[in-house]
């Protein structure tokens, strides 16, 4: 068969090959989604099964001619083979040889690419040549970066690229000395991602480096005012919404700290940031006027809590006049030390009380610290025999109850240990009749014991207890 008649277009061949090259296409998608999903850093693999589909996206972009021109071979490759196919009948080889085909052509290209690369694309006579990549450094405007669309790299603005001795080289923000070197730097921005950390231009990153290098609040005016996306625990202080903070408030903010400078509290724009700035001047400079420069009272209030979480401060919760607030101010602390005996520092018996119950159900202060004294503090009734209870029964030692001089918290501690191991013998140390008569009677239950009914010494708990046994 000759090759006009192998290659004489109909239905089946223009569908079989346009098949190979949706199905490429797809399988391209793929890779690409499930690259990206995963985190994974891109491989030579990954990067020839989606080939075609980074072909179409570099062809929009990069050097157009040159990937036009590896677009057109792969159909007509694809087109050669399909009707190979079909004329022959042989789909298995067809396709084996089709494949082999492809890989080599992506492999060549793949090769006569890196070649190219690190032959062409470094030199530079100016720093407008030069280029810096996530993941790969600084190149020039000549680089062809085949796995651009698997990058995922975590960038931000700390190295930019120069030309020296006419290559392109990193140059490193932290390396600066004067804002002439952060003027060479360009205003490119990486995008910011739900997946990287926030990223700025190099610029910015530079006069943040140089500013708190020599203290000069001045060189935050070099900053543009990029705003960045705010993400769960990145500088969360400094923004108003879950979207973005104003980098040139960071430079003021980490300037006002480094010089305890009050002043520069107002240059920084956003609610949180002042709090923030505010709060640590009240603190380190032992002044809560500071803290009235806020515009409000819940931002006054909000800066009293900043800085009694920030220095460990309890009494400053006192300051706060909203419950809600001055509770979390307390417990906050009282988690982040451990001790119990700042819940005495609160001033409100309320929010005091309070202290001592969340201490004791949420991080069971008083199993940790092997003190019952601790149940003594709640004046809830039922509560406080709540807290012996729990304590007594979790780690059933009489040798704590002795410690208690509070009768009654001593005599429920004996109760729930004697109930806890069945021991009547414990009943005998309470020295409230009430704690020990229900003692004896529950123990009487438990054991199948009438006898120790007759150590009940209120007669109408006695009668009751001897009734019980009676009816069973």
């Amino acid at each position: 068969m000759s090759i006009k008649d192998l290659l004489k277009p109909n239905k089946s061949k223009i569908l079989v090959f346009i098949s190979i090259i949706v199905g490429f296409l797809l399988l391209g998608v793929f890779i690409l989604l499930f690259t990206v999903s995963v985190y994974t850093t891109p491989s030579k693999l990954q990067a020839i099964l989606s080939f075609p589909f980074a072909l179409i996206i570099l062809l929009l972009g990069q050097k157009p001619m040159f990937f036009l021109f590896l677009i057109l071979i792969i159909l007509t490759l694809t087109y050669f083979f399909g009707c190979y196919i079909i004329t022959s009948k042989k789909w298995a080889k067809g396709i084996i040889l089709y494949i082999f085909c492809y890989l080599l052509i992506v492999m060549v290209t793949i090769f006569m690419v890196k070649t190219y690369n690190e032959t062409y694309a470094h030199s530079c006579t100016t720093d407008l040549d030069c280029n810096f990549y996530c993941g790969i450094g600084s190149v020039n405007n000549k680089y062809i970066d085949l796995y651009e669309m698997f990058r995922d790299e975590r960038c931000d603005g700390s190295k930019h690229a120069v030309c020296e001795s006419n290559l392109c080289s990193d140059f490193y923000a932290k390396d600066a000395l004067s804002s002439e070197d952060c003027e060479r730097g360009k205003d490119y921005y990486v995008p910011t991602t739900p997946r990287r950390f926030p990223a700025w231009s190099f610029k910015t990153e530079c006069y943040l480096t140089l500013a708190k290098k020599f203290q000069d609040p001045d060189l935050c005016q070099g900053i543009l005012g990029e705003k960045v996306k705010c993400f769960s625990g990145n500088w969360s202080g400094l923004c108003d919404n879950p979207t973005y903070f104003n980098l040139k408030s960071n430079c003021y903010l980490r300037l006002a700290k480094d010089l305890i400078n009050p002043a520069l509290c107002e240059k920084v724009d956003s609610i949180g940031g002042r709090i923030e700035c505010y709060g640590y001047m009240a603190g380190k400079l032992n002044d809560l006027k500071l803290c009235k420069n806020m515009k409000d009272i819940n931002e006054i209030e909000s800066c009293y809590f900043y800085t009694a979480q920030q220095f460990s401060d309890l009494t400053l919760c006192n300051e706060i006049t909203d419950n809600n607030k001055k509770l979390n101010c307390v417990k906050n602390l009282v988690k982040k030390s451990g001790n119990v005996n700042l819940c005495g520092k609160a001033e409100d018996a309320e929010i005091k009380e309070e202290c001592y119950r969340y201490m004791i159900k949420e991080l069971r202060y008083a199993v940790l610290t092997y003190n019952l004294s601790v149940c003594t503090k709640i004046g809830d009734h039922n509560e406080r025999i709540w807290c012996t209870q729990y304590l007594a029964e979790k780690l059933k030692d009489t040798s704590m109850c002795i410690q208690v001089e509070d009768e009654e918290i001593k005599g429920w501690c004996y109760y729930f240990i004697a109930i806890k191991l069945q021991d009547e013998k414990l009943c005998i140390k309470i020295e409230k009749t009430r704690i020990k008569d229900l003692c004896y009677e529950q123990l009487s239950y438990y054991l199948g014991d009438r006898n120790l009914c007759n150590k009940v010494e209120n007669e109408l708990e006695r009668n009751k207890c001897n009734s019980a046994h009676e009816e069973q």
